[in-house]
């Protein structure tokens, strides 16, 4: 009949939500007149603000399956950053010093992982963790708090202090970073007689930011900071990028030379004008790091201020006094953070990267025999001519002439 055509047209049309909520139908009443009427139908017409409704829930529901959609489509890693780039906008900064010991809600676990850093003598019974970790850990629990996987460690004799292995275990790695780094005197720039007895510090570096090859090119975030330890004290003091600690809307600071890695082998030098320094830089400028770390990890160089971060020294009164604010490294390691799924899908980034380099190494150490030997038909390379073995003949004849030393072969 013509309701049930109707509303199955209705139906169709509406799709996902059911009509028949809307849509009502009135049955025939017998009233007991002598002349009663044929069956009859009546649809009555969504008002506007139920069809207005409808509109608003279709439009939600759309919406909700291109969210899923999208969410779906992103990595983990993608995942985690929007993540990181949300907690960046909602950051409140702490103090820039850590004096007292603080609870962290999500303490840093290193997982037994063996670090010259974190150490506790064999007579004392640590409850929890080391002093130290866990004020590093305090300026920001959200990124330092939970497992620590160690990625390099001059200690290990597979990584052993060389600057080539530390980029080899940061090269790809697409994570946040804790580099710590043990310090002596540098001999080089002593003024000092004497530096064998005098012991060194301890300072490091934090940043969210993944480690890359990018010549004397500055990049990063003001999600990073500078810290120097005190063992003795059981204290840690963070420097932080100047804009971190300012208003947004207003910002004075525009130096933003939060990191570069200007490695000699990469190829990416600066022009022959250019006097940026190879290593790794943090803060400063090209030429004149605030902290500079050598490719030899020899006469590094740590300042007490520049133009991005935060003025406090990261050296002891030894090196900044005696060396100059030059220092050796004497021990160095490098730790992923920011939690165990960014540190499963940043150390698959870096296998992939790996394969990679391995990939072109190989493509390029493959000799093709085919065209080896093609070149050797075509007459490029010829045995008996004077081409290719004609140094030989040379040098024969030299020695015939008078040559006292027999060197043929």
């Amino acid at each position: 009949d013509e309701a049930a055509l109707l509303l199955k047209r209705l139906q169709s049309q509406f799709g996902d939500i059911d009509i028949s909520n809307i849509v009502a139908t009135e049955e025939p009443k017998d009233n007991g007149d002598d002349d009663a009427e044929s069956e009859e139908s009546s649809v009555v017409d969504p008002t506007p603000e139920e069809l207005k409704a409808w509109q608003d829930a279709q439009f939600k529901l759309g919406k909700w399956a291109r969210d899923a959609k999208k969410e779906k489509e992103l990595s983990e890693s993608e995942l985690a950053a929007e993540a990181l780039k949300k907690r960046r906008q909602e950051k409140i900064v702490k103090s820039s010093s850590v004096g007292s010991w603080e609870e962290v809600e999500n303490p840093p676990d290193l997982q037994g992982q063996e670090s010259a850093f974190f150490t506790t003598p064999e007579d004392v019974e640590l409850v929890g963790a080391h002093p130290l970790l866990t004020k590093l850990a305090s300026n920001d629990s959200d990124m330092l708090g939970g497992k620590w996987l160690r990625l390099y460690s001059s200690g290990i004799a597979g990584d052993g202090l060389s600057f080539h292995h530390l980029l080899s275990a940061l090269r790809g790695y697409d994570g946040p970073t804790v580099t710590i780094i043990g310090t002596i005197p540098s001999e080089a720039h002593s003024l000092a007689n004497n530096t064998s007895n005098k012991g060194g510090g301890i300072l490091g570096i934090y940043t969210a930011t993944p480690w890359k090859e990018s010549g004397a090119q500055f990049y990063g975030t003001d999600d990073c900071f500078l810290f120097h330890m005190d063992e003795t004290k059981e204290e840690v003091s963070v420097i932080r990028p100047k804009s971190a600690l300012e208003n947004t809307s207003k910002r004075t600071t525009n130096n933003q030379n939060y990191m570069y890695c200007n490695a000699s082998s990469s190829g990416n030098s600066a022009d022959a004008t250019s006097s940026a320094v190879y290593g790794i830089g943090v803060g400063g400028t090209p030429s004149k790091p605030r902290l500079h770390l050598t490719e030899t990890l020899e006469q590094c160089r740590a300042l007490p201020f520049d133009g991005t971060f935060e003025d406090g020294q990261l050296l002891t009164p030894t090196e900044n006094e005696d060396s100059l604010y030059y220092f050796d490294v004497d021990a160095l390691e490098v730790w992923g953070v920011g939690g165990e799924g960014w540190q499963k899908n940043a150390l698959q980034a870096r296998n992939v990267e790996q394969e990679r380099i391995e990939a072109n190494l190989r493509k390029a150490r493959t000799v093709d025999k085919t065209q080896l030997l093609d070149d050797f038909r075509s007459g490029l390379f010829v045995a008996d001519s004077n081409t290719l073995f004609s140094h030989v003949e040379h040098t024969v004849g030299r020695l015939d002439d008078g040559g006292s030393n027999d060197c043929r072969p």
